[in-house]
C-alpha cells in the first residue's frame, strides 16, 4: 500500500470514524442515563435487582442469536460490498426467523426457573417482573441482529439507533413518565425496558427493508454460509460478555443489592472510554471482513493500526477527565455512589488496555480465526471465574473489579499476540 492510498484510506478511515463515534457516544449517553434514571428513581437495592436482570437478559439474548449476528455481520459486509442488496435483505429474514424460535424454549427455561435464578443470582422475585423479563427476550436477540446488519451495511447511524438510542431513549421516557405520574417498581423498569427494545425492533426492520432490494431466491438458499462458525462465534460471545460484563450477575450471588448498584455504577462509568472505539469499530469490521475476503493483508493490517492508534487517544483523553471528575459523574447515580470511585480507577485500567489494542476480537472474527479466539477467551474466563469465587468472599466487589480489569487486560494482549 503506497503513500497515497493510505492518506485515502485515511481519510475515509477518519470521517467514517468519526460519524460512528458521534452516533454511538449519543448512544451510549442513552443507555448510561437510563442506568441512572433506574437508579435514582428505585434507590440502590431495587437498581441493582433490575441491573442483574438486565444483565441476565443480555446474556440470554446471545444464546437467542445462536451466534448468527456475527456471522451475519461478515456475510453483510461481503455482499455489501458487491452490492447485492437483495441477498441482504434475504439473509436479514432468515436470520430473524432463527433467533425469534430460538429465544421460545430460552423464554421457557428463564420462566419456569425463575425461583432457582432468584435465589441463585438475586433476580427480582415478582411474577409479572420475570415475564416481562421473558418477553425482552426475542425483541433483544432479533433488535441486535438488525442493528448488525446495518453495521454491516456501513449504515452506523441507522445501527446506533437501534442498538442503543432507541431502546434507551424510550425506556428513560417511559420510567421518567412512570416516576411522575404515579410511582416507578420494578416492573416498571423491566416495562421500560421492554418498550424500548419493541421500538427497537420495528425501527430495526423499517430501515433494513428501506435500505435493501426484494429478493426472489428461497429463504434458506443461503443457511449453510451464514451458520458457518456460528458455534465458535456464540461460544466467544458468551466469553466476552462474562469477561466484560457477566461479573455483575456472579455479584448477585455473593453480595446485596445495593453493592452491585455500587459496582455497576462504577463499571458502566469506566465503559465510557471505550465508547470511540466502538464507534470506530463500527467502521473496522466490515472493512476487515471485506479486506479479508479480498485476500489484502496489507490494507487489513493498515485499517486495524489505524483504528487503535485513534481509540487509544480518544480513551486517554477521556479517562483524565474521569480521573479528575469520576466522583462527581458517579454521583449522578444518587446518595452513596460516589463512593465506587476506587472502583472505577480500577476498571479504568482494564479499558484502557482494551481502547489500547483496538478491534483484536473482531479482526479474528472477521478473518476466519473464531475458533482460536474461541479457546483464547475460554482460557481467561475459566480463569477469571475461579479467581472471582476467590477474590469476591474476600474483598467484595473490589475483588470483582480487580480480576475484571486483569481479565479484560488479558484477552485483548492475548488476542493481539495471536493477531501480530
Amino acid at each position: 500500500m503506497d503513500d497515497t492510498d493510505k492518506q485515502t484510506l485515511g481519510k475515509q478511515f477518519a470521517r467514517g470514524s468519526a460519524m460512528g463515534s458521534m452516533a454511538l457516544a449519543t448512544g451510549y449517553l442513552a443507555q448510561y442515563l437510563f442506568q441512572v434514571s433506574v437508579s435514582r428513581v428505585l434507590g440502590a437495592e431495587a437498581a441493582g435487582t433490575l441491573f442483574i436482570a438486565f444483565a441476565f437478559v443480555l446474556l440470554v439474548s446471545i444464546v437467542a442469536r445462536l451466534g448468527l449476528d456475527k456471522t451475519g455481520l461478515k456475510v453483510v459486509s461481503a455482499w455489501f460490498s458487491r452490492g447485492r442488496l437483495d441477498n441482504i435483505r434475504e439473509v436479514t429474514l432468515l436470520l430473524s426467523l432463527l433467533a425469534g424460535l430460538a429465544s421460545v424454549p430460552v423464554m421457557a427455561i428463564v420462566f419456569f426457573s425463575r425461583a432457582g435464578l432468584a435465589e441463585l443470582i438475586s433476580l427480582p422475585q415478582d411474577k409479572l417482573t420475570v415475564i416481562i423479563i421473558c418477553l425482552s427476550i426475542p425483541l433483544v436477540a432479533v433488535s441486535l441482529i438488525f442493528a448488525e446488519v446495518l453495521r454491516g451495511m456501513r449504515l452506523v447511524g441507522l445501527s446506533s439507533i437501534v442498538q442503543l438510542v432507541a431502546p434507551y431513549g424510550m425506556a428513560i421516557t417511559f420510567i421518567w413518565s412512570a416516576a411522575f405520574l404515579g410511582g416507578a417498581t420494578l416492573h416498571t423498569g423491566a416495562l421500560a425496558f421492554i418498550s424500548g427494545y419493541a421500538l427497537s425492533m420495528l425501527l430495526g426492520s423499517y430501515f433494513i427493508f428501506k435500505s435493501t432490494t426484494t429478493c426472489n431466491a428461497p429463504l434458506f438458499s443461503h443457511y449453510p454460509e451464514v451458520v458457518r462458525g456460528a458455534p465458535a462465534m456464540l461460544w466467544s460471545a458468551l466469553i466476552l460478555f462474562g469477561i466484560a460484563g457477566g461479573e455483575v450477575i456472579i455479584l448477585g450471588y455473593f453480595v446485596p443489592g445495593n453493592e452491585v448498584a455500587y459496582y455497576f455504577a462504577a463499571s458502566r462509568t469506566a465503559m465510557l472510554i471505550s465508547v470511540s472505539m466502538v464507534g470506530i469499530n463500527s467502521i473496522v469490521i466490515p472493512m476487515i471482513a471485506s479486506a479479508f475476503r479480498e485476500n489484502n493483508t496489507t490494507h487489513l493490517g493498515h485499517i486495524a493500526r489505524l483504528g487503535a492508534r485513534l481509540s487509544l487517544t480518544i480513551a486517554a483523553f477521556f479517562t483524565g477527565f474521569l480521573l479528575i471528575g469520576g466522583e462527581q459523574v458517579l454521583s449522578l447515580f444518587g446518595r452513596g455512589f460516589e463512593g465506587s470511585f476506587l472502583l472505577l480507577l480500577i476498571l479504568l485500567a482494564g479499558q484502557l488496555v482494551n481502547s489500547a489494542v483496538g478491534a483484536v476480537a473482531f479482526i479474528m472474527f472477521m478473518s476466519g480465526q473464531e475458533k482460536h479466539a474461541a479457546r483464547i477467551l475460554t482460557l481467561i474466563i475459566t480463569v477469571m471465574l475461579f479467581l472471582y469465587v476467590i477474590a469476591i468472599p474476600a474483598l467484595g466487589i473490589k475483588g470483582a473489579a480487580l480480576v475484571t480489569a486483569a481479565g479484560v487486560a488479558a484477552w485483548n494482549v492475548g488476542m493481539m499476540k495471536s493477531i501480530y
